[in-house]
């Protein structure tokens, strides 16, 4: 009995352990769409785009990607949506894909864009400046083309005007002038890379350009360029300065005038109001490459040495100068340099040059060679003295080009090693001296000369003077 009660005590939990399993929730599997537009299309300006989309079934732990190989596709980034920048196009029409990726669910958005507009292109030859919507090419004023000239009548310019002949819309194949401000009735040269043009004074004009390419007229409304009066010479040097001045706050260009190594607009009075500032122009051309200011706003004293940049070289800023309102100064610039000036009315800079090696020779008991270096000049001297040598020092005394004054104490201007490098240019010395002083383990050396470029040399040097390794004897240093 006792077994069978245990067998049928059993048999419920026998039976219970015989019960299939209930069910196991399914795993869904991730979907991934794309809601808003497979292309989307964008002007050559670029903008901002958008791309919406659904994710069903989301996985712990795996993200949403939205990648693209275009460089011209920016900014991509992902959160409710994926949003993206597209730059400007400024060359032809272009498409790329942004692939948007979840696990092994992913779809592509088209992204096109729009070729660069074409600027309009007048054809021929047309006059393109200041006045023509600040240098707009669709803007440019198309010339008639007429028996040995391109011409453009009853043409309204201002003297502050300033414009250039340009072809087809190449601003590679430009016609442009030579500093010179254009006088009523006169003809130029024209140059291939010159200055911008600009009129004298203000007025209705017929402009001409010969077919040659060669010259342009700036003629009375109806005059005929055979009667143009020729200009002296081309001047493509010409240097300006603009600025908020008495009378002309940056409208036209002061003239500058050469003063051997500088240019110098002389007796420029600052205007009452305003900022204390100027540029200098190349030519008065409003180009950058021709525009030279400061690269900071940093206030600048009178008399001190100021570094002047093109506008292409970040000097696109005023230069500013701590000077008194209503009083005369002359403003100095030195183009070999780079650097400008604003003096006291009647003073001249001084253009210090440190010298960093002075080195001698002997040549002969008479001859001698001298080297200066510096940053900026490189002065080597080949001279004869009327004096013998009879321990290496230099005689003391004054030499002079070509021996002027007869005391055998000279250097010839075309000298084996006379070679004057100013700025990078090589020239020699015309006109001037060269004095030798002794001093204390040295020389004192004394340059005061012309150069054949109008250069002006007033530089002195106290100090040793090295011996130089590949030539001659070296100098004796007096004691």
């Amino acid at each position: 009995m006792k077994r069978l009660f245990y067998l049928f005590c059993a048999l419920p939990l026998l039976v219970v352990a015989c019960e299939p399993n209930e069910e196991e929730p399914k795993v869904e599997t991730p979907v991934l769409a794309l809601t808003s537009e497979a292309t989307m299309e964008f002007a050559p300006e670029g903008g901002e785009g958008e791309i919406t989309y659904t994710l069903q079934n989301a996985e712990e732990g795996v993200e949403l990607t939205a990648t693209t190989a275009a460089e011209w596709i920016t900014d991509v980034a992902v959160a409710e949506s994926v949003t993206f920048t597209v730059v400007a196009n400024e060359g032809d029409a272009r498409e790329a894909e942004i692939v948007v990726t979840y696990g092994e669910q992913s779809f592509d958005v088209v992204v096109k864009q729009a070729a660069a507009a074409v600027e309009p292109v007048v054809e021929g030859w047309a006059i393109l400046g200041s006045m023509t919507n600040n240098w707009d090419m669709a803007a440019a004023v198309a010339m008639e083309q007429i028996e040995g000239y391109y011409v453009a009548r009853g043409f309204e310019l201002q003297a502050s005007d300033t414009f250039i002949f340009v072809c087809n819309g190449d601003t590679t194949n430009v016609r442009s002038g030579n500093g010179q401000p254009a006088e009523r009735d006169h003809g130029y040269q024209a140059y291939a890379g010159g200055s911008d043009i600009r009129v004298k004074e203000s007025g209705r004009y017929d402009i001409y350009l010969t077919d040659a390419l060669d010259a342009y007229y700036i003629m009375s409304e109806g005059a005929d360029p055979a009667t143009a009066v020729a200009p002296e010479g081309p001047v493509e040097n010409t240097w300006g300065v603009i600025g908020n001045f008495e009378g002309n706050s940056f409208e036209t260009d002061v003239d500058m005038v050469k003063d051997h190594n500088f240019y110098v607009a002389r007796d420029v009075v600052f205007a009452a109001d305003g900022d204390l500032g100027f540029k200098v122009r190349k030519g008065h051309s409003n180009r950058d490459e021709h525009n030279y200011g400061a690269r900071t706003k940093k206030v600048r004293e009178v008399g001190e040495a100021i570094q002047l940049y093109a506008a292409t070289d970040k000097g696109t800023n005023d230069v500013l100068v701590n000077v008194e309102r209503g009083v005369k100064y002359d403003i100095y610039f030195m183009p070999s340099s780079g650097q400008a000036w604003v003096m006291a009315d009647g003073t001249k800079p001084e253009v210090e040059i440190k010298w960093h090696r002075v080195e001698g020779v002997m040549f002969a008991a008479n001859n001698f060679g001298v080297f200066m270096y510096s940053d900026t000049h490189t002065l080597c001297f080949d001279f004869n003295s009327g004096v013998v040598s009879e321990d290496g020092t230099i005689p003391e005394g004054t030499y002079y080009v070509n021996d002027v004054n007869n005391t055998g104490n000279n250097f010839n201007e075309l000298g084996d090693f006379t070679v004057l490098t100013i700025y990078g240019v090589d020239t020699f010395p015309v006109d001037g001296t060269l004095e030798i002083r002794h001093i204390s383990g040295g020389y004192e050396i004394i340059v005061n000369m012309v150069t054949a470029h109008q250069d002006v040399l007033e530089t002195r040097y106290e100090g040793p003077i090295e011996g130089n390794q590949y030539m001659g004897r070296p100098i004796t240093n007096p004691m």
